[in-house]
C-alpha cells in the first residue's frame, strides 16, 4: 500500500492527465498552428512525450515505495528472532543464578556476573552473558557448596554460549535489514525528488502551451 506522499503524487498525475484529455481539442490544434513554422514538430506527439515523462518518473517512485514496503516486511521476521533468542537466553542465565544462588550465595553467583536485574538492550545482555560466560571458563570455583552439591562450570558456560549464538545473529539480521530498509527509503527519496523535479517542468511547460494558444484560463489550470 502506497504512502500518503506517493498518492498524492499519484493524484497529481491523474489529475494533469485528466485535464489534458479533457481539453485536448482547445490545445492540439491550435499548438499545432503555433509550431507550423517548425518541420517534423506534432502536438499529439508532443503532449504524450511530455506525459510520457511524468508516467515514467512516476513508475520509478512507485517501485521504490514497492521496495520500501518489501524491506519492511522482511524485517519483523528477524525482529521476532531477535526477540525469542533474548528471552531463550535471558531464562537460561536467570536458571544459572537461581543455581549458583541455591548452591552458594547471591554474593558468589553475582562474582560470575549472575544478577536479578538482565540488561535491557540486547546488545547489552549479549555482552553480560559473553562476560559470565567467560567467568565460568577461566574462573575457578574454589568455593565448596554450603548445601553439598557443588557445581560444575564448563557445561554452564556451554548451555549460556548456546543460547548467545542465535542472539548474535538474530542482531546481525536486525542492523543488516536496518540498513536494507535506509538504503530503500534513501532511493525512495530520490525516485521522489526526481518525480517532483520532472512533474513541476512538464506542468510549466503545459501551462506554457496553453498561454500560446490563447488560453490562460486553461493554463491556470494546471498546477
Amino acid at each position: 500500500m502506497a504512502s500518503r506522499a506517493v498518492n498524492e503524487r499519484i493524484k497529481h498525475v491523474e489529475s494533469l492527465i485528466s485535464m489534458i484529455d479533457l481539453h485536448e481539442v482547445e490545445l492540439v490544434g491550435p499548438l499545432s498552428e503555433v509550431f507550423s513554422h517548425a518541420e517534423g514538430i506534432d502536438a499529439n506527439s508532443l503532449l504524450s512525450s511530455h506525459l510520457g515523462l511524468v508516467s515514467k518518473a512516476l513508475e520509478a517512485l512507485e517501485d521504490a515505495e514497492r521496495e520500501v514496503e518489501l524491506e519492511a516486511s522482511d524485517d519483523q521476521q528477524y525482529r521476532d528472532a531477535r526477540d525469542a533468542a533474548i528471552a531463550k537466553l535471558s531464562t537460561t542465565l536467570n536458571d544459572t543464578r537461581l543455581l549458583f544462588e541455591a548452591a552458594y550465595s547471591k554474593e558468589l553467583a553475582a562474582e560470575y556476573g549472575f544478577t536479578e536485574d538482565l540488561p535491557r538492550s540486547p546488545a547489552s545482555l549479549k555482552k553480560s552473558a559473553e562476560a559470565s560466560v567467560s567467568a565460568l571458563r577461566t574462573r575457578e570455583l574454589e568455593e565448596t557448596s554450603p548445601y553439598g552439591f557443588d557445581l560444575d562450570l564448563a557445561p554452564l558456560a556451554d548451555r549460556i554460549e548456546t543460547e548467545i549464538i542465535p542472539l548474535i545473529t538474530a542482531l546481525e539480521d536486525v542492523a543488516r535489514e536496518a540498513r536494507e530498509i535506509r538504503e530503500a527509503i534513501d532511493a525512495r527519496n530520490e525516485a521522489m525528488a526526481n518525480f517532483d523535479e520532472t512533474f513541476r517542468a512538464v506542468a510549466a511547460i503545459l501551462h506554457s502551451y496553453f498561454v500560446l494558444v490563447g488560453r490562460p484560463d486553461l493554463a491556470a489550470m494546471i498546477s
